[in-house]
């Protein structure tokens, strides 16, 4: 396995502690080594991309190649946050769609789990209005207007669809963390549309034994190909060769970036209708979600999938998905007038779970907190 590295390693003298901090999904393993002086004197010293899929011993795979390249030893690292794509039990982790488990036991360093949405709101959390964002607007050409103080909505489709909040918390002055599990509130079908009732239908036989399904049964890795293949065999078009094309590919990730650049190319075609009903789905979930949580703060959509989708091949904003998006969000029975003064936003920074993780790791109380959180 060999590691894209993106900064160092940076040998330093007069080093208070080293931290480390790590994105941790089944795609790409975004990891980096902090130096800190004071609190405010930080520098990162080595950056590096494991590939997800190519791990199967966390520890001796990645830290081990981490203390190799930065001449460091386990000793010296003062804390260690990871944000896993997957659930935290106990300070350890499944990963999901990974070939391996995150025990923070066997890490040999003083360790702490937490969800890779965790992270996101965590990175979401030190300054919502001065990350790095493209505003989508609502129908009636405006974007909203955030209220000082105002709870976040953080939700976006990856290889789950995973939904978080922040609160603002009046005694500390920030921003702080919530946990939710909205991506699995049943799903909200158009019954207007006989297709998307058959739809509905299809993934509760097809993959849910019959049971009503949720959000993430679509907004997920999974859920693009599950909704791709009913539109083929709703439409006969198992023999054409885009579909055959499709079958080949080996992994989720490989197939779901097919659909969506075959969906870019041909809007009619039956991945054209796939991303449509992938969108479309996403603005009813954030419109309900968003309401449940008075999300006037903002809505924040995160997910690599989310980023790529909402740029054109130019690298402009894809107005199609983001109409698709807002008419979804922007229509529905009631709190019309709360629902378009709401900022949503697409995060465009593409290490907000490791600056998260990070934030965690170079705050002593912060970290004790998630430690007694993770292991309790």
């Amino acid at each position: 396995m060999e590691p894209e590295i993106k900064t160092g390693p940076i040998l330093t003298h007069n080093i208070k502690t080293i931290h480390i901090a790590g994105d941790v999904s089944a795609t790409n393993t975004l990891m980096a080594v902090y130096s800190q002086k004071t609190s405010r004197q930080i520098s990162t010293i080595f950056k590096a991309i494991y590939p997800g899929q190519e791990i199967t011993d966390f520890p001796n795979q990645v830290i081990t190649d981490i203390l190799q390249r930065t001449q460091l030893k386990p000793e010296n690292i003062e804390t260690m946050v990871l944000a896993a794509a997957g659930p935290i039990i106990s300070n350890t982790c499944q990963m999901t769609n990974a070939p391996f488990f995150l025990n923070a036991q066997s890490m040999g360093i003083n360790t702490v789990l937490i969800n890779d949405f965790r992270g996101i709101a965590f990175g979401v959390s030190q300054s919502p209005d001065k990350i790095n964002t493209m505003p989508l607007e609502h129908i009636c050409g405006k974007p909203g207007k955030a209220k000082p103080k105002g709870r976040i909505l953080i939700a976006g489709p990856g290889t789950g669809y995973g939904v978080t909040r922040l609160g603002f918390n009046t005694e500390m002055e920030k921003y702080v963390p919530e946990d939710s599990e909205g991506g699995h509130k049943f799903l909200s079908v158009d019954y207007r549309q006989p297709q998307l009732v058959r739809l509905a239908n299809y993934l509760s036989d097809q993959y849910f034994d019959g049971k009503l399904i949720h959000d993430e049964a679509i907004l997920s890795g999974k859920g693009i190909i599950r909704v791709a293949n009913f539109f083929i065999k709703d439409s006969n078009k198992e023999d054409s060769l885009e579909v055959k094309t499709l079958r080949q590919l080996e992994t989720i990730e490989q197939q779901g970036a097919y659909i969506a650049q075959r969906a870019k190319e041909n809007p009619q075609s039956v991945f054209g209708i796939t991303m449509d009903t992938i969108w479309k789905t996403l603005g009813r979930s954030l419109r309900s979600n968003a309401i449940h949580e008075l999300a006037t703060g903002g809505v924040y959509i995160a997910g690599g999938s989310t980023r790529k989708d909402i740029l054109t091949q130019k690298n402009t904003k894809d107005t199609h998905v983001e109409y698709t998006i807002m008419n979804e969000f922007d229509n529905g029975p009631t709190h019309e007038a709360i629902i378009r003064k709401m900022p949503v936003k697409v995060i465009m920074e593409k290490e907000i779970g490791l600056q998260g993780a990070s934030y965690v790791a170079l705050n002593p109380d912060l970290f004790q907190y998630e430690l007694k959180r993770a292991t309790s």
